[in-house]
Formats: structure tokens, sequence, C-alpha cells
């Protein structure tokens, strides 16, 4: 899987080694959810 260079590369790699140390997906899968919801934070509220 190919990754991404942007902002946040450093903790792409820090989870990659923690997922690859423990073998937990779930992590995986946490780390997902939590940058779908950086994504939509980062886009420009308009309700606000």
């Amino acid at each position: 899987m190919a990754k991404k260079r942007y902002g946040g590369a450093a903790m792409v790699d820090q989870l990659w080694n923690l997922f690859r140390e423990t073998g937990d997906p779930m992590g995986y899968l946490l780390y997902k959810a939590e940058q779908k919801k950086q994504q939509q934070e980062k886009k420009p509220d308009k309700a606000a």
C-alpha cells in the first residue's frame, strides 16, 4: 500500500510501525476514522 505524503506523514509512519509491532488491525481502523474526521474539520465550516 502506497503511503500518501502529506503533513501527517510522520504520524502515518508511527502508526504503521505500531501496526507492524502489535499486528492490531483495530489501531489502523481507528486511525482511518480519525483521519476522515480531521479531513472534514479542515474543510471550511459554512455553518459557523
